[in-house]
């Protein structure tokens, strides 16, 4: 059983920290000498080197035509859209009544607040290979569902994800606070992800008896 990370042990190093990095043109950091500037601390050096690793990485083999792909960009979008509208309205409820939020901490205090009514995460989320940190937090926030009965889909890339949201940084992860004028895309979604581990289910199931 994986176990859990209480939430302040990654409070400063969330899948949004690592979303809204810059994105790296060198392969070696650049460190500093004596005299110079700083040496970049142990957890700057990785996280440059997991930006790098994402940089280098062929593209996902996700396909373009995945039903369940295309749903969830076009819901992403429409909740983008209307969370935008409302800030032009009148921006300060906008802020108090969020449609959508972004990265590990902020989903999973929301969840457990008992706010959140769906969850995405970016299928090529592990390529941030760092030993038992992401399991760890993902595990977290699958128990905050399970226990809320939050749906939680694994879907799509973080690149669709930043490109349906306008976000310059890769997302990796979105908490749904309010979906309401979108229902027939999540009913449509939800039904998609069901019919997808039905299937990846039976074919567990086949390999275990082939």
């Amino acid at each position: 059983m994986t176990e859990e990370l209480n939430l302040q042990d990654y409070e400063k190093l969330n899948i949004q920290d690592y979303d809204n990095l810059p994105k790296c043109t060198t392969s070696k950091i650049e460190l500093r000498t004596k005299g110079g500037r700083k040496k970049p601390t142990k957890l700057k050096q990785e996280i440059h080197n997991l930006r790098i690793k994402s940089t280098h990485e062929p593209q996902s083999s996700i396909s373009t035509f995945d039903p369940l792909d295309i749903k969830i960009i076009q819901f992403l979008k429409k909740i983008k859209g209307f969370q935008d509208r409302k800030h032009e309205e009148n921006s300060v409820k906008a802020k108090m009544r969020k449609r959508l939020v972004y990265g590990i901490r902020e989903t999973q205090r929301d969840a457990e607040a008992g706010l959140i009514k769906l969850v995405l995460i970016a299928s090529d989320i592990e390529n941030f290979d760092v030993p038992n940190l992401i399991d760890s937090i993902i595990q977290c926030l699958i128990s905050t569902c399970n226990e809320k009965r939050i749906p939680l889909i694994r879907a799509s890339t973080r690149k669709k994800f930043s490109k349906a949201l306008s976000k310059s940084g890769l997302v990796s992860l979105v908490g749904i606070r309010d979906y309401s004028g979108a229902e027939v895309l999540v009913n449509d979604i939800l039904e998609l992800n069901l019919i997808k581990e039905t299937a990846e289910k039976q074919i567990n199931q086949e390999s275990l008896f082939a």
